[in-house]
């Protein structure tokens, strides 16, 4: 039986100067020490999460809500392209944002609520029928694609995620098992 070794770092190869494959990088390098999670107070794990949230240059962002019938999964970059899918109670809708134009996959039920509500029933019914379960497109500027740009914008995403209060420190409790 063999074994799994998993790791990073030189893997001992020699580059074409005849040297250990990262021999530059052996030279000790100071760092600050590490302090335990389990010393920090609420605001400082706060702090700390979101300086490595703010330091990223993408995220992934999953909402699942099971009272309220929403589901959302959106990766998104600083540089405005994302891609995802949401289901509203039941709407679903799929999109791919690039940075000049927006692709998106509704279904029937998305459709109706969003171009077609409050459109007379047989327009209603063409604009389903256009739309629904197809991919579609818009530019980025095209105001019909404004509801979807908070989604696709990273810096609002983390603004809403740090709104909110300060987190305080409780006690050490055990979470399962551990």
């Amino acid at each position: 039986m063999g074994s799994l070794l998993a790791a990073c770092g030189p893997t001992g190869n020699k580059s074409a100067d005849g040297k250990a494959a990262g021999a530059a990088a052996a030279a000790p390098q100071r760092t600050a020490p590490v302090i335990p999670l389990s010393e920090l107070s609420g605001p400082e794990l706060q702090d700390k999460a979101l300086a490595a949230m703010h330091a990223t240059s993408s995220l992934r962002w999953r909402v699942h809500e099971v009272e309220n019938g929403v589901e959302i999964d959106i990766s998104v970059d600083r540089r405005g392209q994302c891609r995802g899918s949401m289901d509203l109670d039941g709407e679903t809708v799929t999109f791919i944002r690039t940075t000049d134009t927006m692709f998106f996959k509704p279904d029937a039920a998305f459709v109706r609520s969003t171009w077609a509500k409050g459109r007379p029933a047989g327009q209603a019914d063409a604009i389903v029928a256009r739309m629904a379960d197809r991919w579609n497109r818009l530019k980025r500027n095209d105001p019909s694609a404004t509801g979807m740009e908070g989604f696709c914008n990273m810096n609002a995403l983390l603004a809403a995620l740090t709104s909110s209060p300060l987190a305080l420190t409780g006690q050490p409790t055990v979470l399962g098992g551990q």
